[in-house]
């Protein structure tokens, strides 16, 4: 704060029969002459929802940083639902998290109270993943209070198991992700921490003799929690025995990717007025801080950042994956290229992004192919963390406009909000949270921005791309749902691309775990190699463009 289950296994294509009508043009910001590509269905979505976030006199610091959405198949129906998760107020706690079960044609039901969830805390994050291997997604609730461990029985009804699973967890958590860390086949959970702040040891804070709420530095640095699935539904606490617990900071966003190809994971935590960690689990078990020397622990001249959300992509198309990072006002959105062996180099300015996130307050962050031509563009949802900004000197705006960069190519982006995204997309909001999903099942992304304080939007991709493109989703006969930690790589004609399915990211956020690849001109046929969370590889032939294909394991050819 400183300054996005399968109903039967096998190989399945869904075909794509239709788009939806572009909307008419309607005001927006007030400088975009067309409709743009997206389109607002919040309101004929059935989703009635307003976040609470307790606004109080007393600015409790907690108030101004929530909270996030997950898009996932709940009720293995194969349509994406949708959890909003709700704050409420300090010291006491009045709110609701809510479940959205996917009706289809962009209608959601409230099925909150037929699927026992219930509040814990002030909740702060979401993210899904199937860490019982029981073949449907659990839900984990991040909070201002205790973590919620949400069991899944395959049909959206939930018992909340954090306790009795191990991995009850308490202060005030905030992004966090599932992964299997020491590659035994079992998805561990790893649970970021912001600041040590409780309601005793809230202070009055004050800028320019405005009353406003306080920055992190007002308070101590906390640590990342890891937890091991022990592979019977329960979970040891291993983050002495594995070091993580040397690494302070005032965590925010979390992304876990194979940087290096080397098959283990490493970890990204963005901090917030810190150095963010790039974490690298060594062979003694033990985990170590790379961020200095990889170059993406502070900014291009050296300062620590406002770290706040966080997602990996491929952005140069050099092969390697790269890093983004979204900050406070007055600070870029910090782009990280990787330059190989886990060495990044931070080129927001020669990228083209840097001016216009000088001017924004980026939180969640998303990289999204919107027109399916390959290269992977990117969204950064917007927002101050003061109401009162306007009065502050620079004065800036409580609701700011998301942003949509189109990438040109070779690692060059343009700002393309209002002239691609249009009016519905460009209104101003106090953003928090984004993910994507294929809301609709018609073969493109749509999108989910939730709002501190406020309603969430939910904006349909209007119309298919003209581009050719493909959607993967990964089975295992076994369990699994979702497959977290699988990479796959889709071969085309004079094209690479790679993607991983992973839990967390963004900001408090959970983006659906299909992943979409944009093929450009190529209608052909594709390749498909899929490298599993334990390393084994699978080679899938015949990828269809323009379908929903499902692969599953153990269907492939062996490598």
């Amino acid at each position: 704060m400183s300054g996005s289950k399968a109903a039967a296994w096998g190989l399945a294509c869904v075909l794509v029969l239709g788009c939806s009508p572009k909307p008419p043009s309607e005001p927006g910001s007030g400088t975009v002459a067309g409709p743009g590509m997206f389109r607002d269905r919040t309101t004929e979505s059935g989703v009635v929802f307003r976040h609470q976030n307790g606004a109080s006199r007393e600015l409790y610091m907690p108030e101004t940083m929530g909270a996030g959405v997950a898009v996932g198949d709940l009720d293995g129906d194969g349509r994406p639902d949708l959890v909003l998760v709700d704050s409420g107020n300090l010291p006491f706690r009045e709110a609701r998290t809510r479940i959205y079960r996917n009706l289809g044609s962009f209608r959601f039901e409230d099925i909150t109270q037929a699927s026992g969830l219930r509040d814990l805390g002030y909740g702060m994050g979401a993210t899904l993943a199937d860490y019982d291997r029981d073949g449907d997604l659990d839900l984990l609730v991040t909070a201002f209070g205790p973590v919620a461990l949400w069991r899944n029985d395959g049909k959206a009804r939930f018992e909340e198991v954090a306790k009795a699973a191990g991995c009850a967890d308490q202060g005030w958590s905030t992004g966090a992700a599932f992964f299997d860390y020491d590659r035994d086949g079992h998805l561990d959970l790893l649970v970021q921490h912001y600041v040590d702040f409780t309601i005793e040891k809230h202070r009055p804070c004050w800028q320019q003799k405005t009353l406003v709420y306080c920055m992190p530095d007002q308070y101590d640095d906390t640590t990342c929690r890891l937890f091991r699935n022990l592979g019977n539904g329960s979970f040891s606490d291993v983050s002495a025995a594995t070091g993580i617990d040397q690494f302070p900071g005032k965590g925010l966003g979390v992304c876990v990717e194979d940087w290096d190809q080397d098959g283990v994971p490493e970890i990204y935590l963005a901090n917030d007025t810190t150095a963010n960690r790039l974490l690298k689990l060594g062979p003694d078990g033990k985990f170590r801080d790379l961020g200095m020397i990889s170059g993406t622990a502070y900014s291009e001249d050296g300062k620590s950042e406002a770290g706040m959300g966080v997602d990996a992509a491929d952005f140069d198309e050099d092969g390697q994956l790269d890093l983004v990072c979204t900050n406070y006002q007055g600070e870029t959105n910090g782009m990280y290229r990787n330059e190989g062996e886990l060495i990044f180099t931070e080129v927001s300015r020669r990228a083209g992004t840097a001016a216009v996130s000088l001017a924004r307050l980026g939180f969640g962050v998303r990289f999204y192919d919107y027109d399916a031509d390959g290269r992977p563009d990117f969204l950064v949802a917007n927002g101050h963390t003061h109401p009162n900004a306007a009065d502050l000197s620079p004065p800036a705006p409580h609701a700011q406009v998301p942003t949509l960069w189109r990438n040109l190519g070779r690692g060059r982006f343009e700002d393309a909000t209002e002239s691609v995204g249009g009016p519905d997309f460009s209104r101003p909001m106090v953003a928090r949270g984004l993910a994507t999903g294929d809301l609709d099942q018609d073969g493109d992304l749509d999108l989910v921005f939730t709002a501190n304080g406020g309603t969430p939007r939910i904006l349909e991709r209007t119309g298919l791309p003209e581009n050719a493109w493909a959607q993967i989703k990964l089975a295992d006969p076994k369990g699994d749902a979702g497959c977290v930690g699988a990479q796959v790589t889709l071969h085309a004609p004079g094209s690479v691309q790679t993607l991983t399915v992973r839990s967390g990211g963004s900001y408090l956020s959970q983006s659906e775990l299909t992943l979409f690849f944009g093929l450009g001109k190529i209608e052909g046929p594709t390749e498909a190699v899929v490298r599993w969370a334990d390393g084994k590889r699978e080679r899938f032939g015949g990828v269809p463009a323009r379908r929903i294909t499902t692969l599953t394991r153990g269907q492939g050819k062996a490598e």
